[in-house]
């Protein structure tokens, strides 16, 4: 969990990991973040997010408030719930992120 007080003046994150499922982007966390990009197995991201009572897409990158660009590369090809999910949250974000996903 990347809090309130973390990393204030990074402006490139990426994460490469079989388990993402502890990521999540509170608000004040990376106020200058530009870039977001994710290595990730989807079906690890599922399971967690099932067990967790949560969503696998939402990570909390509405907090982000200088989002430009996400990119994502899924390990496994069940792709089509992931991607709607993840186009959902950032559609509601002020900087109109563009996303790049890649399996």
């Amino acid at each position: 969990m990347v809090g309130a007080d973390g990393f204030r003046r990074l402006t490139f994150f990426k994460l490469v990991s079989p388990s993402p499922g502890q990521v999540v982007f509170h608000p004040g966390a990376m106020p200058k973040a530009e870039i977001v990009e994710l290595h990730v197995n989807l079906r690890v991201a599922k399971e967690e997010a099932t067990a967790n009572g949560g969503d696998c897409a939402d990570l909390g990158m509405g907090n982000l408030p200088s989002l430009r660009k996400v990119d994502v590369c899924f390990d496994r090809p069940s792709r089509r719930q992931a991607e709607y999910a993840l186009r959902n949250s950032l559609r509601a974000h002020p900087n109109r992120p563009t996303l790049h996903i890649g399996f």
